[in-house]
């Protein structure tokens, strides 16, 4: 792990925490669930990631999984 791949993983997680906190923000339900940011980041991280979109999609982790 390099410090530039830890810069960007730490990068990666501060924009879903934000995306979080705004998709909770304008969602009334989640407001109501009492749902933190964080789990709301982090439900959106499982649908933009490789499990269902292939939106962040990384070749480099591709190719250190082989």
């Amino acid at each position: 792990m390099t410090l530039a791949s830890l810069f960007m993983d730490v990068m990666v997680i501060c924009l879903l925490l934000i995306g979080g906190f705004i998709i909770r923000s304008y969602c009334k339900p989640l407001q109501k669930l009492f749902l933190p940011a964080s789990v709301v980041g982090g439900i959106l991280d499982l649908i933009l990631g490789d499990q269902v979109l292939l939106l962040s999609r990384n070749p480099s982790r591709i190719l250190t999984a082989f």
